[in-house]
C-alpha cells in the first residue's frame, strides 16, 4: 500500500460534498460528455476477456460497467470512489463481476502488480496529489498492463473561464468559507507537457494522447455560474454558501469581468485530455 499524501484541511470533506451532489447528474452532464469520455477510456485501455481491472475514481459506474462487459464473467472489475452517493449509484448498475468500494484514490489497498488494466476515471481531475494517484495506479498494474486516464485540459480554457477563476480566487480570500487551494484552478497535471514525463517517470511507456472537447456560450451570468459550478468544486462550495448581498457582489464582479471580454464573454469549454500507456517496468527512482 502506498504512503498517504498530506491533504489540506477539509479537502476530503469538500470533495465528497461536491461529488455527492454531482453524481446524480453525471451521465447527462454537457450533453452526455462523460459517457463519451468513459467509452473512449475503455477503448484506450483495451480490456479483454478474463482480465482483472481497477477503476479509480469510478463515479456512477460508466467505466466500470463497460469494463465488466468487456472482460466477461471470467474477468473482474473493482471500482473505487470517495463519494458515497457515487458508489451507491454504481452498485445499482453493477454486474456480477463488479465490486464497488469507497476509497481514496491515492492510497488503495491492493498489492503490487494485481491488475491487467487500471483506469483513472475522475481521479486526476479532483486529486489532492495527482502524481501520488498515478503512482498508486501504476503500482497496482502488472508489468505489460495498460493504464488509461483523463483530466481536464488546461490549455483550452476560455478567457471567460480564466476571468471567472481569477475572480473566484480573489473573492474567496475574503470569505469565511474554507476552500482547498487545489479547488481554485486546474490540477498540476493538466496538459501533455506535464503529464507525459509524469507517466514515464512512474514506469509507463508507449504513451498516446487524445482529446474530447465540447463547449458553448451561456445566456447570462447566472447560467455561466451554473456551468462553472458543474466544473469546479470551489465554485459550487462558495456560490452555494453565498446569499443576499455577498452573492450579488460576486455576480457583479463577474458581470464586470465579462463586459471586458466582448465577444469572448460567457463562453466556456469542457475540454478533456485522455492518455494511455503500458507498464514496461518499475518506476524510475
Amino acid at each position: 500500500m502506498g504512503s498517504p499524501t498530506v491533504r489540506e484541511a477539509g479537502y476530503d470533506h469538500a470533495l465528497d460534498r461536491f461529488l455527492n451532489v454531482f453524481a446524480d447528474h453525471d451521465e447527462q452532464w454537457a450533453g452526455g460528455l462523460h459517457r463519451e469520455v468513459a467509452a473512449r477510456l475503455v477503448t484506450l485501455a483495451g480490456p479483454t476477456s478474463g482480465e482483472s481491472c481497477l477503476d479509480i475514481g469510478g463515479g456512477a459506474g460508466d467505466v466500470a460497467a463497460a469494463l465488466g462487459e468487456a472482460v466477461g464473467p471470467s474477468g473482474s472489475v473493482v471500482s473505487l470512489d470517495i463519494s458515497e452517493r457515487s458508489v451507491e449509484l454504481a452498485r445499482a448498475r453493477a454486474g456480477p463481476n463488479m465490486h464497488l468500494m469507497r476509497m481514496s484514490a491515492d492510497d488503495v489497498i491492493f498489492r503490487d502488480r494485481t491488475f491487467d488494466v487500471v483506469v483513472l476515471s475522475k481521479s486526476i481531475a479532483y486529486a489532492s496529489d495527482a502524481v501520488a494517484v498515478i503512482g498508486e495506479a501504476i503500482r497496482t498494474l502488472k508489468t505489460g498492463g495498460r493504464l488509461a486516464l483523463f483530466c481536464r485540459r488546461r490549455g483550452l480554457a476560455t478567457r471567460a473561464e480564466e476571468a471567472f477563476l481569477d475572480e473566484l480566487n480573489a473573492f474567496v480570500r475574503h470569505q469565511p468559507v474554507t476552500v482547498p487551494d487545489r479547488f481554485l484552478g486546474y490540477p498540476g497535471l493538466a496538459d501533455r507537457r506535464d503529464l507525459d514525463p509524469a507517466l514515464r517517470a512512474a514506469g509507463l511507456d508507449h504513451i498516446t494522447f487524445g482529446d474530447v472537447v465540447t463547449g458553448g456560450r451561456a445566456t447570462d451570468v447566472a447560467a455561466f455560474d451554473r456551468e462553472m459550478m458543474r466544473c469546479w468544486p470551489a465554485a459550487r462550495i462558495l456560490l452555494e454558501a453565498l446569499a443576499g448581498t455577498k452573492r450579488l457582489q460576486f455576480d457583479a464582479r463577474i458581470e464586470a469581468a465579462m463586459r471586458e471580454l466582448g465577444d469572448d464573454a460567457l463562453r466556456y469549454h469542457h475540454p478533456y485530455l485522455l492518455a494511455s500507456g503500458i507498464k514496461t517496468g518499475p518506476a524510475v527512482g
